[in-house]
């Protein structure tokens, strides 16, 4: 299987990726995981790509779960809130519907905490705050994930303040 999580800075995307590889772990498991920042680039569609075709090349083949933290649905927010071109959004549906089907057993999972916990996070990790930018990018997370969860079975936001870690690795492995 492969998971994918998404949601801004400071959403806990990387403890749900840890917590979920050692409860796996524990199950015996083979886990990979990927973690990645925002593309640097305007033309991030081949790097999207290349992080697919790695998940598929490291553990996908051989049965194992894949975990990658942060993948394409960043795009259709941060061009609007960074003020930053890209050429991703006409491939991203095709990207999309390719991967929502057998044989692929893919869980895009948004995480959307409250604008405090969020910002909390930050100022824990003494990263730059600004509340407008988080408050923008939170709504359009969640904005563009209800939109595609409309679309697709395979993506659900969770509004995580409501959630502990523990809790949340129990939903997504109900996804499966």
């Amino acid at each position: 299987m492969i998971v994918i999580l998404e949601g801004p800075d400071g959403a806990g995307k990387s403890s749900l990726a840890a917590a979920l590889a050692h409860r796996w772990a524990e199950q015996g498991k083979q886990t990979w995981y990927r973690h990645n920042g925002p593309p640097e680039t305007t033309e991030p569609a081949q790097e999207y790509i290349q992080q697919l075709a790695w998940a598929c090349r490291t553990g996908f083949v051989a049965g194992d779960n894949v975990i990658i933290d942060r993948f394409s649905i960043g795009e259709l927010v941060y061009p609007t809130t960074r003020r930053r071109a890209t050429n991703f959004l006409p491939v991203q549906n095709d990207l999309l519907v390719g991967i929502s089907h057998e044989p692929f057993n893919v869980q895009w999972v948004i995480l959307a905490p409250q604008v405090a916990t969020l910002v909390d996070r930050l100022m824990e990790k003494d990263e730059e705050v600004d509340v407008e930018l988080i408050t923008e990018e939170r709504r359009l997370f969640i904005e563009r994930g209800d939109d595609l969860s409309s679309r697709f079975e395979n993506v659900t936001t969770f509004h995580t303040s409501t959630f502990t870690v523990g809790e949340l690795v129990i939903a997504v492995e109900g996804l499966f």
